[in-house]
């Protein structure tokens, strides 16, 4: 991929859109593109991965395993110009998770040994990787205190409302994806939903949702119906 073609999905990422103009070029020099067929991991938990990622086209995932070899998809769907990371080669360590191409995607990769001397250069960019990823610690946080607290039809809604808020209205999710998000059965998403549809608050297909009516759907997240 031309430098100038990296340089505008530089551009195109909150975190570095800060940067200035020759700054982004010097960052679009020293980075790689990487296309992903849907499904195909970008890095997978446990493994050695030495490097960094940011998102120019697509959708990605990321999930873990957990200790019942269950996979579980703990921080939404990312969508373009999101930091992919692994934030483990900050910590000399494996990735505590993976990163799965949920439709055909293009993805920007930096060395580590490129990347880390560049940040340090550019504290500001520093900063905006901490504030991201404070924010999805954060959004962990609210998930497990959900799936601790509330009924599982308002933890849907407020995944279904996260998604859409950061992927559009119109999701590329299956019923098995979002039970693992939620922490549910199948069987109690497909119901969930279906009654969703019938309330026209969503149109349900197979492998994809829109969402039509989604101030319905903010009052029934918060349990005011």
């Amino acid at each position: 991929m031309p430098v100038l073609e990296k340089n505008q999905i530089i551009k195109n990422s909150p975190v570095f859109s800060i940067l200035q103009e020759a700054e982004q070029l010097e960052l679009a020099r020293i980075a790689f593109s990487r296309r992903l067929k849907s499904g195909e991991f970008l890095y997978q938990e446990e493994e050695e991965c030495e490097y960094f990622y940011i998102l120019g086209e697509g959708k990605i995932k990321t999930s873990l395993i957990s200790s019942l070899g269950k996979e579980l998809t703990l921080i939404s769907y990312l969508s373009e110009g999101a930091i992919l990371g692994p934030t483990s080669i900050f910590r000399d360590r494996p990735p505590s998770g993976s990163m799965q191409a949920v439709v055909p995607s293009q993805v920007l990769g930096f060395k580590k040994s490129d990347f880390i001397p560049f940040i340090l250069s550019h504290p500001v960019i520093m900063l905006e990787i901490l504030k991201i990823l404070a924010a999805r610690v954060s959004e962990l946080n609210r998930r497990l205190r959900d799936v601790a607290g509330e009924r599982v039809e308002q933890r849907l809604f407020r995944v279904m409302l996260t998604l859409s808020h950061r992927l559009g209205p119109s999701l590329t999710i299956t019923r098995h994806e979002l039970a693992d998000m939620v922490g549910a059965t199948t069987e109690t998403i497909i119901r969930i939903l279906s009654s969703l549809q019938k309330e026209k608050i969503i149109v349900s297909e197979r492998g994809r949702i829109n969402i039509i009516d989604e101030e319905r759907l903010r009052v029934l997240s918060d349990g005011l119906s």
